[in-house]
C-alpha cells in the first residue's frame, strides 16, 4: 500500500473520493460503519444481528438516536442479510 492509500484508509488524507476501499471479509464493516461503531454481531442464511452503541455524538435535539444514524444501522443489517446469501 502507498502513501496515499494508506493516509486515505487512516482518515489522515482529505480527498473528496470516490475511495477505494478494500473490506477484510465479505461480511464486514465498511469505513461508514466503523464510524458509527456498528459491530456485526451475526450475518448468515439472510439474516443479519448488528449492533450499534447509542454516543452522545448521535443524538438528535430531543436527545434520542437521531434517525440517519438508525436508517444506516437499518440499511447496513439488510445489505449483509442479502450479503450472507450471495457467493463470496
Amino acid at each position: 500500500m502507498d502513501k496515499k492509500e494508506n493516509m486515505e484508509t487512516t482518515g489522515a488524507y482529505a480527498s473528496t473520493g470516490p475511495h477505494r476501499v478494500r473490506l477484510e471479509q465479505w461480511i464486514s464493516c465498511a469505513p461508514f460503519e466503523r464510524l458509527l461503531n456498528m459491530e456485526i454481531v451475526e450475518a448468515k442464511d439472510g439474516h443479519a444481528v448488528l449492533t450499534m452503541p447509542f454516543f452522545y455524538d448521535l443524538a438528535q435535539g430531543a436527545g434520542l438516536m437521531h434517525g440517519g444514524a438508525l436508517v444506516s444501522l437499518a440499511d447496513t443489517a439488510v445489505v449483509m442479510a442479502i450479503k450472507s446469501l450471495l457467493p463470496t
